[in-house]
């Protein structure tokens, strides 16, 4: 992002490290005692669904390419795929 100066260079820098930290302090459950917006939770909810989608989107198409290694193994040599030339 372009900036006018370098404090605010620095502000934004250092709030975006605060941000993050902050991400890691309440996902490993160590800001009980802080309270946070409960649109916070909404967002962190929505990050950990978005993710879990990606990782079993992977794992399906993981699943799929085996299966077609597999029968580009199997017995008889290779499929064939209809082009001829």
């Amino acid at each position: 992002f372009a900036v006018s100066s370098k404090e605010e260079c620095s502000t934004w820098v250092n709030s975006l490290r605060e941000g993050r930290q902050s991400a890691i302090t309440r996902t490993m459950g160590h800001s009980s005692h802080v309270p946070y917006p409960k649109s916070w939770e909404y967002f962190d909810t929505l990050g950990s669904s978005l993710m879990k989608r990606k990782e079993r989107i992977k794992q399906k198409m993981a699943e799929k390419e085996m299966e077609m290694t597999t029968l580009d193994a199997g017995v008889g040599g290779s499929l064939h795929r209809g082009y001829y030339g």
